[in-house]
């Protein structure tokens, strides 16, 4: 090892150097040094400024509001700090002394004689150690909090998967849902009892976050309406799940779209208000000591569904049934001047939910030769709804409906209204393999009921 015989000093600069401090700081001073151009030591000639941070006083007073702005990194300038103080420059200066003795800054200063004087000030490192362990502590509780809570929804799930699975074993649709929630609470439960939290498969939520305990509740409540069907009014499912009536309208459309429910929320038995059938019709039934008559209404008639579980006795002199999906093209073709006396109307609610379908099976049931159809949108929509209510009446062992107007030679008689069909619309049409997709393929167009009736009052 080379040691300097005679050190050169000719490079002139600053540097910091680490000096003890008999009062309790740590103290950084800063200093105009030479260096050796043979073996460069360092020379500290003078000092220029100093840096001081006492040491954190755990039993300090709140944390003054304004230090939540500053940065542990970043150094502020007196002057940028007076405006955001509302203060003069004195008054900062005796300020942030407190606050450096306190231990909650560190500041720079430099020698004003006959004295030291503050010049920047950043928050104290010591300080966001303590901070930063104290929202580890938070996060750590938090975590076990949000274990328990989860743990306490999950109670007994494995029970109602068994009970909801006997329930629904020929409703592939329902089927497919209540699998997914077995798998989506195989994996949460397995964390959990790890002493973990894990994301919700399929979201971007927070492990553990008020998003993902809310939508685990929600899941959950939804399972225990599948193991024990009935209707259930959104404010009362809200109120029991997540202790506030009105909380779940905020999540339902996303968590509508998360199960992919064809139909929504109301397939599984969640609606907003007690559902009401809309129909007209030759059919008559018996519902609490009262008769029924499908023809009494001059327009339609409007029953809620939770009367149907009731009704028995049921007896159809219609010889056929048409089920519209939309309800204006319902209103107009059951209105008393376009009206066939021998036909049963049903508003069918786009993909039907459990009031519908449980009436067009009591009308089948009573009268089982009766043929039906399904009117609906010629487009993507439309063929899942047909889809949806032939897949139906095989479950029932029903005979199946017919698709009203699905051929070529109909669909070219309103060509004239159709919309040409998107790229992505063959797409997810190919992806169907239904034969009525093929259909609109080979069509080429969409249209909608709206559309033909505006033209074409006798469909």
């Amino acid at each position: 090892m080379n040691v300097c015989q005679q050190h050169v000093w000719h490079r002139s600069s600053t540097g910091w150097k680490q000096e003890d401090d008999p009062e309790g700081w740590s103290v950084q001073r800063e200093y105009q040094t030479k260096q050796c151009s043979n073996c460069s030591a360092t020379l500290f000639i003078r000092p220029l400024g100093v840096r001081r941070c006492y040491r954190l006083d755990l039993q300090s007073t709140e944390q003054p509001a304004l230090l939540k702005n500053l940065n542990a990194k970043q150094w502020r300038t007196i002057e940028a700090l007076i405006p955001k103080m509302n203060r003069n420059r004195f008054e900062v200066l005796e300020r942030l002394s407190e606050w450096a003795e306190a231990g909650w800054v560190e500041v720079e200063e430099t020698w004003i004689d006959p004295g030291w004087q503050i010049e920047r000030v950043r928050l104290s490192p010591l300080l966001v150690s303590q901070k930063t362990e104290q929202q580890d502590q938070a996060q750590d509780e938090r975590e076990r909090q949000a274990i328990a809570y989860l743990l306490n929804v999950l109670h007994q799930w494995r029970i109602e998967y068994q009970e909801a699975v006997k329930k629904h074993y020929a409703e592939s649709d329902l089927v497919a849902i209540i699998e997914r929630l077995y798998t989506l609470f195989e994996e949460q439960e397995r964390a959990l009892d790890a002493g973990t939290c894990v994301p919700l498969a399929g979201t971007t939520m927070m492990p553990g976050g008020s998003p993902h305990q809310r939508w685990l509740a929600l899941l959950r409540g939804i399972l225990d309406l599948l193991a024990k069907p009935r209707l259930e009014h959104e404010r009362i499912f809200s109120a029991k799940w997540l202790h506030d009536s009105k909380a779940f309208r905020k999540e339902r459309d996303a968590l509508e779209a998360f199960l992919s429910i064809e139909g929504g929320l109301q397939r599984v038995g969640l609606v907003k208000h007690t559902p009401v059938v809309l129909s007209w019709g030759a059919w008559q039934a018996a519902w609490n000591g009262f008769l029924l008559d499908g023809q009494a209404a001059f327009s339609f008639a409007a029953m809620p569904a939770d009367t149907l579980a009731q009704v028995h006795e049921m007896q159809v002199e219609a010889r056929s049934l048409f089920i519209v999906e939309n309800q204006t093209p319902f209103e107009i073709l059951v209105h008393p001047q376009r009206r066939d006396a021998q036909t049963l109307y049903l508003y069918g609610a786009g993909f039907p939910g459990q009031a519908q379908r449980e009436l067009t099976a009591l009308w089948l049931h009573a009268k089982p030769a009766m043929p039906w159809s399904i009117w609906t949108d010629y487009d993507l929509g439309g063929v899942a709804i047909q889809q949806h209510w032939h897949n139906w009446s095989i479950q029932e062992h029903l005979s199946p409906p017919h698709p009203y107007r699905w051929t070529l030679e109909d669909l070219a008689l309103c060509q004239a209204q159709g919309v040409p069909l998107k790229d992505e619309q063959r797409v997810r049409l190919n992806q169907m393999q239904h034969p009525l997709a093929q259909l609109l393929c080979e069509w080429g167009y969409t249209i909608e009921q709206e559309a033909l009736l505006s033209i074409h009052t006798n469909w």
